[in-house]
């Protein structure tokens, strides 16, 4: 079951689970393979967070305007 969670300015990430682990694919106009992958799911949605993170303005971190990771 894939998860996705919507930032603030825009970025969309998504992990879903595959035989090598947990993947993570950024979303724009079509999913991309980030090419990353963790062994578990928590560590999976670090990962994204941390790369959206770098997406925000001025590199601030998430806030309340971020959703919360739903299953998508």
């Amino acid at each position: 079951m894939p998860f996705l969670r919507r930032h603030s300015n825009g970025f969309h990430v998504i992990v879903d689970i595959h035989p090598e682990g947990w993947v993570i694919y950024s979303r724009g106009d079509a999913a991309e393979v980030i090419g990353l992958t963790a062994p578990t799911l928590e560590e999976a949605k670090g990962i994204a967070d941390s790369l959206a993170v770098v997406s925000h303005i001025l590199n601030e971190e998430c806030n309340d305007a971020c959703n919360e990771w739903v299953t998508y």
